[in-house]
Protein backbone atom coordinates (compact mmCIF):
# COMPACT_ATOMS: atom_id res chain seq x y z
CA UNK A 1 0.00 0.00 0.00
CA UNK A 2 1.52 3.22 -0.97
CA UNK A 3 1.23 6.55 1.44
CA UNK A 4 -0.36 9.47 -0.29
CA UNK A 5 0.79 12.91 0.51
CA UNK A 6 -0.82 16.13 0.18
CA UNK A 7 -0.09 17.57 -3.21
CA UNK A 8 1.42 20.61 -1.76
CA UNK A 9 4.29 18.40 0.16
CA UNK A 10 6.19 16.69 -2.03
CA UNK A 11 8.77 13.44 -1.41
CA UNK A 12 12.57 14.91 -1.78
CA UNK A 13 14.40 11.40 -1.65
CA UNK A 14 17.82 13.26 -2.25
CA UNK A 15 17.23 14.99 0.89
CA UNK A 16 15.49 12.71 2.62
CA UNK A 17 12.63 15.23 3.62
CA UNK A 18 9.77 17.09 2.16
CA UNK A 19 9.36 20.10 0.03
CA UNK A 20 6.38 22.59 1.20
CA UNK A 21 5.43 24.80 -1.37
CA UNK A 22 2.40 27.91 -1.14
CA UNK A 23 2.16 26.81 2.46
CA UNK A 24 2.65 30.12 5.46
CA UNK A 25 4.26 29.06 8.53
CA UNK A 26 4.24 30.71 12.05
CA UNK A 27 6.81 29.92 14.38
CA UNK A 28 7.87 30.93 17.42
CA UNK A 29 10.67 31.40 19.33
CA UNK A 30 13.31 32.23 16.29
CA UNK A 31 15.69 33.71 17.77
CA UNK A 32 17.16 30.62 18.83
CA UNK A 33 16.82 26.70 20.15
CA UNK A 34 14.23 24.74 18.92
CA UNK A 35 12.13 27.36 17.21
CA UNK A 36 15.20 28.89 15.31
CA UNK A 37 15.43 24.96 14.05
CA UNK A 38 12.41 24.50 12.72
CA UNK A 39 11.86 27.79 11.14
CA UNK A 40 15.48 27.25 9.29
CA UNK A 41 14.31 23.92 7.74
CA UNK A 42 11.04 25.00 7.14
CA UNK A 43 11.98 28.00 4.75
CA UNK A 44 15.00 25.40 3.07
CA UNK A 45 11.89 23.38 2.13
CA UNK A 46 10.20 26.34 0.38
CA UNK A 47 7.99 27.44 3.23
CA UNK A 48 7.35 31.36 3.51
CA UNK A 49 7.53 31.61 7.39
CA UNK A 50 7.46 34.37 9.80
CA UNK A 51 8.65 34.29 13.20
CA UNK A 52 8.35 35.81 16.37
CA UNK A 53 10.93 36.81 19.14
CA UNK A 54 10.33 36.89 22.77
CA UNK A 55 12.40 40.27 23.92
CA UNK A 56 13.42 42.87 21.64
CA UNK A 57 16.37 41.18 20.60
CA UNK A 58 17.95 40.84 17.22
CA UNK A 59 17.30 37.27 16.29
CA UNK A 60 19.96 35.34 13.73
CA UNK A 61 19.32 36.06 10.59
CA UNK A 62 18.07 33.03 8.96
CA UNK A 63 17.79 32.93 5.01
CA UNK A 64 14.15 32.89 3.88
CA UNK A 65 12.40 34.26 7.52
CA UNK A 66 10.74 37.54 7.73
CA UNK A 67 10.52 38.66 11.35
CA UNK A 68 6.99 39.71 12.55
CA UNK A 69 7.19 42.86 15.42
CA UNK A 70 5.02 41.32 18.87
CA UNK A 71 3.60 43.66 21.45
CA UNK A 72 3.94 42.38 24.69
CA UNK A 73 0.78 43.20 27.24
CA UNK A 74 3.09 43.36 30.35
Amino acid sequence: MQRKHHAAATTDRKNGGYIIKNKVALVTGVSSGIGQETAQLLAERGARVFGTVRHHQPANAIAGVELVQTISTR
